[in-house]
């Protein structure tokens, strides 16, 4: 009611399908998909649905009453409300108008020459890989669809993107925090590995800021992940 974000909604919205538009420039430009893989996963492209600033519906809330409460009381009283509401949903029909986001477990692993599973996070310290592994992919193929957009913008400022894709990001953790995260089932990466290690798979970046063997950011081509 305060804020008309009518304009806003379009211009996200329009964003969201440039983005998809710049995923099937990846997937059609893949030497190793077959015809038919390509074909079915431009029908999944065409079949997503875009939730973009405010959905349609609201979840209910009126309910829950904070009146009185300290942040941490309100804090728990929301988590407890959102806990009874969605056991209320159990075996009753989606409403497709609230946003809902499922998580899915990938049960892929990566694994080094001994036969363990890792990734590097931070000098000295590796961590069971599988658990972020499909959320790290997508950071990447987010990435590259991101760049296929970029190609098509005339001057587009490639420096400004990994930059501020780097400032959202930032943030001051402990080591033992940090491990504590990872070590606690959190499926996505950690920022250090979400922007350093998607940004070293793509040539723009090496182009943006004069990146050369022996630099720390540096990763050899041959060790660059090709999603597509």
């Amino acid at each position: 009611e305060a804020y008309n974000l009518e304009h806003t909604k379009e211009f996200v919205e329009s964003l969201c399908k440039e983005t998809i538009e710049a995923h099937k420039e990846c997937i059609n430009a893949s030497e190793w998909l077959s015809d038919a893989s390509k074909e079915h996963l431009a029908e999944k492209l065409d079949g997503i649905t875009i939730h973009a600033v405010y959905p349609e519906a609201w979840e209910d809330y009126s309910g829950l009453n904070l009146d009185g409460l300290s942040y941490y009381e309100a804090r728990c009283a929301v988590w407890l409300y959102d806990i009874e509401r969605n056991a209320a949903y159990t075996n009753q029909p989606m409403d497709a108008r609230l946003w809902n986001d499922p998580s899915l477990i990938n049960s892929v692993a990566r694994y080094n020459g001994s036969g363990n599973e890792f990734v590097v996070a931070f000098t000295s310290q590796n961590v069971v890989g599988k658990v972020c592994l499909n959320e790290g992919l997508t950071e990447v193929s987010g990435l590259q669809a991101a760049l296929k957009y970029a190609a098509h913008q005339d001057n587009f400022d490639y420096e400004g993107l990994f930059r501020n894709r780097a400032l959202m990001r930032c943030g001051l953790r402990t080591p033992e925090f940090e491990l504590q995260c990872m070590l606690g089932g959190d499926s996505h990466p950690s920022a250090y590995l979400d922007v350093n290690g998607s940004a070293q798979q793509f040539e723009e970046f090496y182009e943006t800021y004069d990146v050369q063997e022996g630099d720390g950011m540096y990763l050899a081509p041959e060790d660059r992940i090709p999603i597509w």
